[in-house]
């Protein structure tokens, strides 16, 4: 080899042909740029080099034999990322990479691989060029509702992602992902209840390699009752519908449980022996429901106390026809379960009048309700579904199509209400029932304290996150008046400084971040305001009195 400092041996990756960068005006054309990376083994300093990386522990005697391997592959949104490494023949290969190299999006997109030695001879032996597999990992399906279904997969390179899906193994439906990313997530929609779906995925390098599961299934479900623990601070409203016909009630979530309020003084009914009596314009949680088999469990965590307040759950047809099983005033014992009918628009008793469950003011009141076909069973559980009393078995033909937990009261006068619902639980869609998340408050970035001048205009970022996800509002107190704060709602705002020039001194502000449960995280720092330094190109006859003439 030469024995100066440049004599090696490299690849150059993605390379377009010889150009006129860096060097012009010869015939042929001798410039190499644009290109990939550079991959070069520099003799002298016994180091390996990746354009501007290096790696000097690489030694290399002359007359050895060596392995050099460099991969490139596309990383979404930036340039290739390059991975090289050398190691002695007769050594395992091995797992580290030497230098890896992340180019920015002005990277060349593809090219050819050029080898070249430069003040150097070098014998090469076999070239291998493959293409770079890819390997999908992590397989899930998960239900999001009983027609919906999301698939999702990791692969150990950026790759598209395509699923296949159908009632059999020739699938004949197909959902695509073009996008060259690790994590992946397809979702499948339209599918039909309670049928088993095969599918397989398939991911590709960008014209590269592609991995491919073998038949793979997943089962819908009709969930009919959709599920709900009520532990978080928002109503989810792809499940519920909020329904206030008096626009009295209230509803409040608390991190734990859903609390229904009516007041007073003005009767919520929802039953009566006559069409004139049946008005349903009780404050209620309603969700959607099929007309399908089930088993559901309501928990409350409030007492009845006084005649004429009752707590349950409805099934309801249309405006004239539902059944509902609630927790009512038993006049004689305490506590009583019913469960009533309106058949367009009259009210009957499916048998009795009601059983007892024991004294007024207990709590929890749990009801299980099991339909199969036009049989119905009701059981009732004093002590969070620990033990399952049979209250009754029933006959009654309906066409479901809306469920509904309420809070009610009657008489005259109507006593006020609080109905607290823990949980609705449907057993084919189940969730942890006693309220295991943590609610966790909201977490503020940290805020410097802030040093300007009078005359000065500055704007201070603010963000917070949610570990809980949950809505973040941002506020700001004890704002001058030369101060304002803007919250963007994504987590993020804006403190807008514009303090003139007689507004020098030291104020103190709070940033708050505040989630719908309450929880909140705050800070408090300074904003110091100097008098600043004035300008002065002296051309008056008088001194500024900005200016203090000192003569020690």
């Amino acid at each position: 080899p030469n024995s100066g400092s440049s004599g090696g041996f490299g690849f150059v990756t993605r390379w377009t042909g010889h150009t006129d960068v860096p060097v012009s005006g010869w015939q042929p054309k001798s410039g190499w740029l644009p290109s990939g990376a550079f991959c070069y083994y520099r003799v002298a300093s016994t180091e390996l080099q990746l354009d501007d990386l290096s790696d000097p522990n690489v030694q290399i005697d002359i007359g050895d034999t060596f392995f050099f391997k460099i991969r490139v592959t596309s990383t979404p949104g930036a340039g290739g990322l390059y991975k090289a490494k050398v190691w002695e023949q007769g050594t395992p290969e091995p797992a580290a990479w030497n230098l890896i190299k992340q180019r920015n999006a002005s990277d060349e997109p593809a090219g050819s691989v050029l080898l070249y030695a430069h003040h150097t001879d070098v014998t090469l032996g076999d070239v291998v060029i493959e293409p770079i597999a890819v390997t999908i990992s992590n397989v899930q399906a998960v239900m999001t509702d009983d027609t919906t279904a999301l698939i999702t997969w990791d692969t150990d390179q950026p790759a598209d992602g395509r699923v296949e899906y159908g009632l059999t193994v020739a699938y004949g439906l197909q959902a695509d992902d073009p996008a060259l990313v690790t994590e992946h997530a397809v979702e499948l929609t339209g599918l039909t209840p309670n049928q088993t779906y095969h599918y397989r995925i398939t991911s590709a390098v960008a014209g590269g390699d592609e991995d491919q599961t073998g038949d793979l299934t997943f089962s819908t479900v009709n969930w009919n009752v959709r599920s709900d623990d009520f532990n978080v601070c928002e109503l989810d409203t792809d499940v519920w519908t909020w329904v206030d016909p008096l626009g009295d009630g209230s509803l409040q979530l608390n991190g734990s449980q859903a609390v229904i309020s009516t007041p007073g003084g003005v009767e919520h009914r929802l039953w009566g022996f006559s069409s004139s009596e049946y008005w349903v314009n009780v404050p209620r949680l309603v969700q959607p429901a099929d007309n399908e088999d089930f088993t559901m469990e309501v928990k409350f965590e409030s007492t009845i106390d006084t005649y004429f307040q009752t707590q349950g759950v409805y099934f309801r047809q249309d405006e004239s026809n539902l059944m509902f099983v609630h927790f009512a005033y038993d006049q004689v014992n305490g506590t009583e379960i019913v469960a009533l009918k309106m058949v367009n628009g009259d009210g009957q008793n499916l048998g009795d009048w009601g059983a007892s469950v024991g004294s007024l003011g207990i709590e929890p009141l749990s009801a299980r309700i099991q339909r199969s076909g036009n049989q119905w069973t009701v059981w009732y559980s004093l002590n969070d579904g620990a033990d399952w009393q049979l209250y009754k078995t029933f006959t009654h033909a309906m066409v479901l199509n809306e469920v509904a937990v309420y809070c009610s009261n009657s008489g005259a006068p109507a006593p006020a209400m609080t109905t607290v619902v823990d949980y609705v639980l449907n057993t084919t869609d189940p969730i942890g029932v006693e309220d295991e998340f943590l609610l966790q408050a909201p977490v503020l970035d940290p805020i410097a304290d802030v040093l300007m001048d009078v005359g000065e205009s500055l704007t201070v970022p603010v963000s917070a996150t949610d570990p809980d996800l949950d809505l973040v509002t941002l506020s700001a107190t004890g704002l001058p008046a030369w101060a304002s704060f803007t919250d963007f709602g994504d987590g993020t705002g804006e403190l807008s400084l514009n303090p003139g020039l007689l507004n020098g001194g030291a104020y103190q502000l709070t940033v708050t971040a505040a989630d719908p449960c309450g929880l909140e995280d705050s800070q408090t720092f300074w904003v110091r305001v100097g008098p600043g330094i004035s300008s002065d190109d002296f051309n008056a006859c008088a001194l500024d009195p900005a200016w203090t003439f000192t003569d020690p």
